[in-house]
């Protein structure tokens, strides 16, 4: 094994894969010999490795080693494993990328400090990997969308404008008022703490969301991102494909958006009034949209910008709450095209931010549409069925949502304002529909034309 030599893992961890012989030589020798004599895994592993940690132990306290100057000069880290060929691994939770220099002397003082504590020995040499959660990456199969009123409401002026009662739904349920109201703050605070001006997010920012919140609920459970995870999980990439660092710059830039803005809702009455609480209950969401802590790993031999999620997305609690939750298969999401017999081929269409908002918009369209049909049909039934004990003729109860998505409407949601990205835009929505088509996602949709120009497709679910 070489000296000096600091590799990554593939798991993004810095790895010290050789020791230094300056300045603490004879204790470094010291180390390369209780390297390869370490433990193997028998059921005196415990033992073992305690008398090795000792050892060491005596040795930097006679050579007048403390955690006190160690902590001076090391960030806050933690120790991963200690194989039996002498590897260490080790994290250091810093966003700054440390000096190759640096990092060999914060791989020292890691060590030692672990060695100095009083800290238990673990019951295995493996064990060790538990004080650390490891970088993960990770390929969804289902896609989440939350999509309730004030998530809807993100992308309309909510932020930054006040103390405001959000009309969280209109429809009147078992004889009482329609109108529901949840008192809501939702504020954009800078790097400094403080309250900016308005800045609303985007139906990008709305799909980088729905993607953090699929990978809460169905990733890595230590919870830590990357853009690059993130990305890949937004288009439904391989892990061969490299992101472009223009791809990977809109998604950091849709995070470090989200994790600034902070919401405040009070829906203590809309809960009670959908019967999910009862009266003394209190339900308060204070959150950022995305609580996220920032820190710098290396994985494949490259730096990278890592997230930890600290806590369930915001508005996930929220949606989940009311159950106002969609979720598909993750493959909606790597839109392929289809041949002139309407077979799905094997080439995906290329991403741009545009058309990661474009087909984001439409599969949450479709799927409302999908949803109301069902619950139109179920309210149907109940309604053949009391007419038919009454002795009278059923209802007819239509469907709250138009199976018609406008293009105008597109546009706007979608920010799309210049004519020349309206008609590529155009052109991939029918290639979105036609795949979802093959797919069996939708029957058909029917294009409404005014003039000679397309303004709406209606779709047949």
């Amino acid at each position: 094994m070489d000296e000096n030599k600091v590799e990554a893992n593939n798991e993004g961890q810095y790895v010290l894969a050789g020791f230094l012989t300056q300045p603490l030589d004879d204790l470094i020798k010291s180390l390369i010999i209780l390297r390869d004599n370490l433990p193997q895994n028998s059921p005196d592993d415990a033992a073992g490795f305690e008398e090795w940690r000792q050892s060491i132990k005596g040795k930097l306290i006679d050579a007048g080693i403390t955690i006190d100057e160690l902590s001076k000069v090391t960030p806050p880290g933690e120790i991963v494993s200690l194989t039996p060929s002498g590897e260490i691994e080790f994290y250091i939770d810093s966003e700054e990328e440390p000096a190759e220099k640096t990092l060999q002397d914060l791989s020292y003082g890691l060590l030692f400090k672990w060695i100095l504590s009083d800290e238990p020995a673990p019951q295995k040499i493996e064990a060790i990997e538990e004080l650390i959660p490891q970088l993960k990456s990770i390929s969804l199969k289902k896609h989440t969308m939350p999509n309730n009123k004030l998530t809807n409401e993100m992308q309309r002026g909510i932020i930054g404008d006040g103390p405001q009662e959000l009309i969280v739904s209109s429809r009147a349920t078992r004889g009482k008022p329609a109108e529901i109201t949840a008192y809501t703050i939702v504020t954009y605070e800078g790097e400094d703490g403080l309250v900016k001006s308005t800045k609303s997010l985007t139906e990008y920012d709305r799909q980088v969301g729905d993607t953090l919140a699929s990978l809460w609920l169905y990733g890595d459970p230590n919870h830590i991102i990357t853009p690059e995870i993130v990305y890949r999980n937004l288009t439904q990439r391989t892990q061969s494909e490299t992101p472009s660092p223009q791809q990977i710059g809109a998604v950091t830039r849709s995070i470090e958006k989200m994790r600034r803005v902070h919401v405040y809702v009070d829906a203590t009455e809309e809960m009670k009034r959908r019967g999910i609480i009862s009266d003394g209950q209190q339900v308060i969401f204070d959150d950022f949209i995305i609580s996220l802590r920032a820190m710098t790993v290396r994985s494949s031999g490259r730096t990278l910008k890592a997230y930890k999620m600290q806590s369930e997305p915001v508005l996930l609690s929220y949606s989940k709450m009311t159950k106002q939750l969609i979720t598909t298969s993750a493959d909606l999401l790597d839109i392929k095209r289809v041949d002139k017999h309407g077979n799905i081929t094997t080439a995906s269409i290329p991403n741009t931010e545009n058309r990661i908002a474009v087909k984001g918009y439409l599969l949450r369209r479709i799927e409302v549409i999908r949803n109301d049909i069902a619950k139109t049909a179920e309210k149907q039934r109940k309604e053949n069925a009391r007419a038919k004990r009454a002795g009278e003729t059923p209802k007819k109860i239509k469907q709250e949502q138009e199976p018609t998505i406008l293009f105008d409407t597109l546009f706007a949601e979608t920010g799309i304002t210049k004519k020349d990205a309206q008609t590529d835009t155009r052109k991939y929505v029918f290639e979105v529909l036609d795949f979802y088509k093959a797919k069996g996602r939708i029957k058909a949709y029917k294009k409404r034309t005014k003039g000679r120009a397309v303004t709406a497709v209606t779709i047949e679910i």
